[in-house]
């Protein structure tokens, strides 16, 4: 019978915490959980209790039938008050009832100090959810704006100069603030999917993860990489190469042999022709896609920070004068790369031709 079950769950409990040498001398591991109080069958007595009346019997147990919320005095949300319960068919009378410590989930103030009572009591605890990861959401991006900007460009011939001009770039670019904008925060999340999709080393993922703090596109709060306010993503770049491996997989294969018949000559030819139109528009492709790149870059950085002077309380003329020096400096560094990668571009077309010679090349046998 369940009431002679609860007085045995009793009497365990205060014959344990009784006075005797034994139980005094117990220590922390051999302390009883709360299970073992409630649910495990005590095999001298044949039932829960120790000093128990029954015979021995080993399937007698004991069962939790039903628990109560116990009162605590604590603030919490309305929908969280065990005084004044509320559910969705509650009236409107029984909604706007609250205890001392209810507290309103949209004002987050105590219930008798919001103003629109009458429609907050009613907030559940998604509504909450969502209003609190709201305020999270604005208090973050608050703070992400009031971390100072890099006011130096990188200098020329410095590493994140130098990947700025990786034909990989624009790739580790997208995927990265990607990754930073839908999937997660952390660097080493990051470090790992650059390593993976692009498989190049960790020391390489690095790099870029410093080339996009160095070029004002991502910020750390918190040991949490977050995008900047302001920073575009842009659309994905071009995919270079020939179909079905990356680029990068093409450039460390070794080259074909050469043809040793005329017929493979004359094929070798028509590749190579076919090799060089299909190169050719890669790479102007790619030249566009950095030309926008660049171009953009330098638009966002003149306009922010000649909109942060002007909207600044305590703009000066020195202040001003600063900004549009920074600007400009951002402007020339961004015109410097995107000559520089201009330059390249034969090299990289190259590139590209021998990466369709060797596609041609397996594609034959």
């Amino acid at each position: 019978d369940l009431h002679d079950d609860r007085l045995r769950v009793a009497d365990v409990a205060a014959d344990w915490l009784g006075s005797s040498p034994q139980n005094s001398a117990a220590q922390p591991s051999e302390l009883p959980t709360r299970a073992s109080l409630v649910g495990e069958p005590d095999a001298d007595a044949g039932s829960c209790g120790g000093n128990g009346s029954r015979a021995p019997d080993a399937d007698a147990d004991c069962f939790v039938t039903g628990s109560k919320r116990e009162r605590v005095a604590l603030p919490h949300a309305r929908y969280d008050c065990t005084e004044f319960l509320l559910h969705d068919h509650s009236s409107d009378a029984e909604a706007r009832r609250h205890c001392e410590q209810c507290w309103c989930a949209v004002c987050q103030v105590s219930a008798v100090q919001c103003l629109d009572w009458d429609r907050h009591c009613r907030t559940s605890a998604s509504q909450g959810e969502a209003l609190a990861a709201s305020a999270r959401a604005a208090a973050l991006h608050s703070r992400l704006r009031s971390v100072p900007r890099v006011a130096s460009p990188p200098a020329a011939g410095s590493p994140a100069a130098a990947l700025l001009l990786d034909y990989r770039w624009l790739q580790l670019r997208s995927d990265a603030l990607r990754y930073l904008n839908n999937l997660g925060n952390d660097e080493d999340g990051l470090t790992a999917t650059l390593v993976g999709v692009h498989e190049v080393t960790h020391d390489f993922a690095h790099r870029v993860i410093s080339a996009l703090r160095a070029t004002n596109d991502i910020i750390e709060v918190d040991n949490k990489l977050h995008l900047r306010p302001g920073a575009v993503i842009g659309a994905p770049p071009p995919l270079l190469g020939p179909p079905g491996a990356p680029l990068h997989t093409w450039i460390v294969m070794p080259p074909p042999a050469a043809p040793a018949d005329d017929a493979a000559r004359a094929l070798h030819q028509q590749d190579e022709v076919q090799a060089r139109m299909t190169a050719a528009a890669q790479a102007q492709q790619q030249r566009q896609a950095y030309h926008t790149y660049f171009t953009s870059q330098a638009r966002i950085e003149a306009q922010t920070l000649h909109a942060a002077v002007a909207s600044s309380p305590v703009a000066s003329a020195a202040a001003a004068t600063a900004a549009v020096a920074t600007a400009t400096a951002w402007q020339n560094f961004y015109k410097q790369q995107m000559a520089a990668q201009a330059r390249a571009m034969p090299q990289f077309t190259q590139l590209l031709v021998q990466s369709f010679m060797k596609h041609y090349a397996r594609r034959h046998r």
